[in-house]
């Protein structure tokens, strides 16, 4: 990702290159004026899926289906979710990781892939 900072005064603003931008036909859904996606990670399960959101409340995310779920990460930038009866957690890259506030998720049907899509909200 490409982000440009230009600073006037006391005050700057922060862009980033479209080219650094997923294609939207990559994104789950259309995107609300509201988020701002960060970026993309994956992970395994070979259980049933469940995440906890932002009020401590396990949200189940079936196979196959993508599932929104507003999170509150730790200090450290993490969220928390289960797989089956085992608990894990999972975080960003660096440079998003404490902004997270939003995962779009998908559980796929055909393998144990985990796609989390993480965004901010404005």
């Amino acid at each position: 990702m490409v982000l440009f900072t230009l600073a006037t005064g006391v005050v700057s603003y922060n862009f980033i290159s479209s080219a650094a931008l997923p294609e939207r036909a990559n994104l789950p859904h259309n995107l609300p004026p509201n988020e701002a996606f960060l970026g993309q990670e994956i992970d395994r399960c070979s259980g049933a899926l469940s995440v906890r959101n932002k009020s401590n409340q396990w949200v189940p995310v079936p196979r196959g289906k993508w599932v929104v779920v507003d999170v509150a990460i730790d200090g450290n930038g993490y969220w928390y979710w289960k797989c089956g009866g085992s608990s894990e957690k999972s975080r960003g890259v660096p440079n998003y990781r404490q902004r997270v506030k939003r995962l779009k998720i998908q559980h796929s049907i055909n393998d144990r892939k985990i796609t989390w899509q993480c965004f901010d909200l404005l």
